[in-house]
C-alpha cells in the first residue's frame, strides 16, 4: 500500500513539473490557463494481475476538472452490468486528484491518483471495500465538441495479493478553451 502511495505521489510531482514548464513556455495563443469540466461515458475491461477478465466488463461515467498545470477533481462511477444476471449489483467509485497536461492544442494527458470504493448488494446482503488508485487518461480530439477518452487505472485493495487494473475507452466533452483550434 505504501508503494502505491509513493508511486502516485511520484507521478503527480513529475507531471506537476511538466505542467509548470509548459505554463512558463506558453504564449498567448496556448490556452494553458483555460479549462473547465470534462464529462464522459466509457466501457471498460478489467484485469487481475496479468489476466484479462471480460466477464467483468464495466460501464461508467467520469467527471474531470481540466485546468492544465493545476490539480483538479477526478471522479468516476461504474458498474458491472453482468452481475445483475447473478442476482446482485456491483458498483465502483473512484475519487481523487488529476493534474492535466496540455500536450498540444486539443490533446490532454491526465494523470490521476486517489481512492477506490467498491461495493455489491444482493439477496445475501451487502459487501464493500476501499483502496488506492492511480491512472492515466488521454483526451484526443474529434471533429466536434467531443474527444476520444482512453484511460488505464490501477487499483490496490487491502489484503489483495495483486492489483486490479481497468482499461477504458469512451467519449468525453472537452472545455472550449482546450479544444484544437483550426
Amino acid at each position: 500500500m505504501r508503494l502505491a502511495f509513493s508511486a502516485a505521489a511520484f507521478v503527480m510531482m513529475t507531471c506537476s513539473g511538466i505542467a509548470r514548464a509548459q505554463e512558463a513556455a506558453a504564449d498567448t495563443t496556448t490556452p494553458s490557463s483555460g479549462g473547465g469540466w470534462s464529462r464522459g461515458v466509457s466501457v471498460g475491461m478489467p484485469g487481475l494481475g496479468g489476466e484479462l477478465r471480460p466477464e467483468m466488463l464495466t460501464v461508467g461515467f467520469n467527471l474531470t476538472q481540466l485546468r492544465p498545470g493545476r490539480i483538479g477533481l477526478d471522479v468516476a462511477l461504474g458498474t458491472m452490468p453482468r452481475t445483475l444476471a447473478y442476482g446482485f449489483a456491483a458498483a465502483g467509485v473512484r475519487v481523487g486528484g488529476a493534474l492535466p497536461v496540455l500536450v498540444v492544442p486539443g490533446v490532454v494527458l491526465v494523470p490521476s491518483a486517489g481512492v477506490s470504493l467498491m461495493g455489491a448488494a444482493g439477496e445475501g446482503g451487502m459487501a464493500g471495500t476501499y483502496g488506492v488508485q492511480t491512472g492515466l487518461a488521454a483526451l484526443i480530439p474529434t471533429s466536434g465538441p467531443l474527444a476520444l477518452r482512453a484511460s488505464a487505472t490501477w487499483h490496490l485493495f487491502p489484503g489483495a495479493r495483486e492489483g486490479v487494473w481497468l482499461a477504458e475507452v469512451g467519449l468525453a466533452s472537452v472545455p472550449v478553451a482546450l479544444r484544437r483550434r483550426p
